[in-house]
């Protein structure tokens, strides 16, 4: 069974959910460590006091901030678990929205919510039907790893999905972007054609990692000792008028 990253109750005014939270993603990602190039060795990751400079353990490390300098606040764990914050062990909803209303980039971390099937079943699959129903997303906050965070809880099949988001604050505007000639209107009809050639169902199952494939055979390739030729691919940019005829002659062959 998935471990819990954080178990207590989704509330809807009266109404308490038992759940707990896991993680929804994994990632596949072939491990880079550092070695010293004479010898081999790894490279370790000590952490030298900066004092003394003796390396220290765990056991001789506590968490801090320096609110001014020269000014060290410690805490142990057991205050910081002792916040008065509800979101420590509820996911209090005050609101439900309809999901147009989020935009991609307000999400961060996406986790499933699952029911504790001891305590909340009926009432979990009660909140599932009903966001289904009423096709809204529900909006909360839940404290996971030292930070309340915003999130956003939408139906999944049988589950749900919680969705942490930033803060309004969090999110930096978009640069500036300097208007320059409007387009062509031609130029504009081949691109939007070029665009409807391409859509189509999004598929899931159609996008591969294809960097980590290339670099397990660079890792397979070395194990076997082969010789390992480096080229680098140039991508020319072409001009507006000659990428636009590209394009137009790749529409053309489709339409025949």
């Amino acid at each position: 069974m998935e471990r819990a990253i954080f178990k207590g109750n989704i509330s809807l005014g009266p109404l308490l959910v038992p759940m707990r939270i896991v993680k929804a993603t994994s990632s596949h990602d072939l491990p880079f460590h550092e070695y010293h190039a004479d010898d081999m060795g790894r490279v370790g990751r000590s952490k030298p006091c900066k004092s003394c400079g003796k390396v220290l353990t765990e056991a001789d490390i506590v968490k801090g901030m320096e609110p001014s300098k020269g000014t060290v606040l410690t805490f142990t764990k057991e205050e910081l678990a002792s916040l008065p914050v509800k979101s420590t062990k509820s996911i209090v909803i005050d609101r439900f929205v309809d999901a147009k209303e989020l935009n991609p980039i307000m999400f961060d971390n996406a986790y499933y919510v699952l029911p504790d099937e001891k305590l909340g079943l009926q009432a979990f699959e009660l909140l599932v039907k009903c966001l289904k129903l009423e096709k809204k997303v529900a909006i909360g906050k839940v404290a996971l790893r030292q930070r309340e965070n915003i999130c956003a809880i939408a139906p999944h099949g049988n589950g749900l999905v919680l969705n942490t988001m930033h803060y309004e604050d969090e999110i930096r505007k978009m640069p500036q972007v300097e208007k320059g000639v409007a387009p062509d209107e031609d130029y504009a009809d081949v691109v939007r054609k070029f665009m409807q050639k391409l859509t189509k169902p999004f598929d899931y199952s159609a996008y591969t990692d294809e960097y980590t494939s290339a670099l397990q055979d660079l890792v397979d390739a070395k194990l076997d000792g082969k010789t390992i030729s480096v080229t680098e691919e140039k991508q020319e940019v072409q001009s507006l008028e000659d990428a636009l005829a590209a394009m137009a002659s790749e529409i053309t062959v489709v339409e025949c």
